[in-house]
């Protein structure tokens, strides 16, 4: 697992960050380098949690859920167990420019390999275990 980090605006106030495998990453980062402006990516990472990690910082799951965007300092109550189904998703801050994160969502969306081109099997380095961890550890509150 490796975060890819993403700056919004150029003073960089807005952190999204890509929880995936490397290649998902390596990727991703080419793909928004060329399809998105006011956006700096940094090279990707060994995952280690330095921010508050929960499902309730996750902005979008990606394949299967085996990918998804944390966006520092989010809030979405919402995705947390046994919260009501009908709350609607909170907006995102003042500062996310919506036509950038849409830039980056759909590019982001659109890049993930689904197949791993060299052996022709699927990826498995980023299993969805990890994301279902970070569930339970949701429900858990631990």
């Amino acid at each position: 697992m490796v975060e890819l980090s993403i700056s919004l605006n150029a003073n960089h106030s807005v952190q999204f960050h890509l929880i995936s495998d490397r290649q998902s990453a390596t990727e991703v980062q080419r793909a928004i380098q060329l399809n998105c402006t006011d956006v700096t990516v940094k090279d990707p990472i060994p995952f280690n949690s330095t921010y508050d990690l929960r499902p309730d910082t996750v902005v979008q799951f990606y394949r299967g859920d085996s990918a998804a965007i944390i966006l520092q300092g989010y809030d979405n109550t919402r995705e947390i167990p046994g919260s009501p189904g009908l709350i609607p998703n909170p907006p995102f801050p003042s500062s996310v420019n919506m036509s950038t994160w849409t830039c980056l969502n759909y590019t982001v969306g659109e890049s993930i390999p689904l197949l791993n081109a060299a052996s022709g099997l699927f990826d498995l380095t980023a299993p969805p275990l990890v994301f279902f961890l970070l569930f339970l550890w949701g429900i858990l509150d631990v």
